[in-house]
């Protein structure tokens, strides 16, 4: 009970302060480079969507700019996903009061936040007032959220702790994908090596869309997996940007 009301004071401390401000400036870069930058030796360009506690808005990110500022609602959480050549799988962040002033965008952030945006776009007023930093200290890995679950609760008005559903990892087997090295768009996400000895190779992956490159056949594969556990594979043309 005593932990329940110094977290209630501390937190009516930082709304108190942070309400004093009419704007807070703050600054959104990405914490690591993309593995295909890495191989290629090429940088991409980025789409970003944000909320700013206002609206969504969009912005371009050239090939040479990994970090921009920006004018945010203090008092009102902050949603960022950067997608990367405008429709890859996408890195995110969020900015709310007793945060650092300094956003780092993380690939294991990127589908919540996606979804956070387009629910903003709907329901503005529900983003503004949820709390990412109390969902992260239950759920570290925003990404083994069960994305359909908390939507559904956030429409509904009965979000809590215990409302909150996790995805499982799902098998992937790469049934027809040619051989070769195939590059994890994220550093974070295994790469593999596909030969005539193990053909018979699965992935564990959570649902969200996952994209390897093999840069030999200057080919991409897409893994896309719901919520439910369906999932297809599909092998396409690299993407131009080099």
């Amino acid at each position: 009970m005593k932990r329940i009301f110094l977290l209630l004071l501390v937190t009516l401390f930082l709304f108190a302060s942070c309400s004093l401000e009419r704007k807070t400036k703050i600054s959104v870069s990405l914490y690591s480079e993309l593995t295909w930058e890495e191989v290629t030796g090429e940088p991409m360009w980025y789409l970003v969507k944000y909320f700013d506690g206002e609206s969504v808005k969009t912005k371009y990110l050239g090939k040479d700019e990994k970090k921009f500022s920006l004018f945010v609602s203090p008092t009102s959480l902050s949603v960022f996903a950067l997608y990367p050549l405008g429709n890859l799988s996408p890195f995110g962040g969020f900015y709310e009061c007793g945060n650092e002033k300094e956003v780092y965008l993380l690939p294991e952030y990127g589908y919540f936040a996606s979804m956070l945006i387009d629910a903003a776009l709907v329901m503005p007023h529900a983003i503004n007032e949820l709390s990412v930093l109390s969902i992260k200290k239950d759920y570290p890995d925003l990404g083994i959220i069960n994305r359909e679950a908390f939507l559904s609760s956030l429409y509904q008005g009965q979000l809590e702790e215990k409302s909150i559903k996790l995805s499982k990892l799902y098998k992937v087997p790469l049934d027809g994908v040619l051989k070769g090295y195939w590059v994890s768009l994220f550093s974070h996400n295994y790469s593999f090596v596909l030969t005539s000895s193990n053909e018979d190779l699965t992935l564990s992956l959570f649902p969200g869309v996952w994209y390897y490159l093999c840069l030999e056949r200057k080919m991409i594969l897409e893994i896309v997996i719901t919520d439910n556990g369906e999932y297809w594979t599909k092998l396409k043309a690299m993407p131009k940007w080099i």
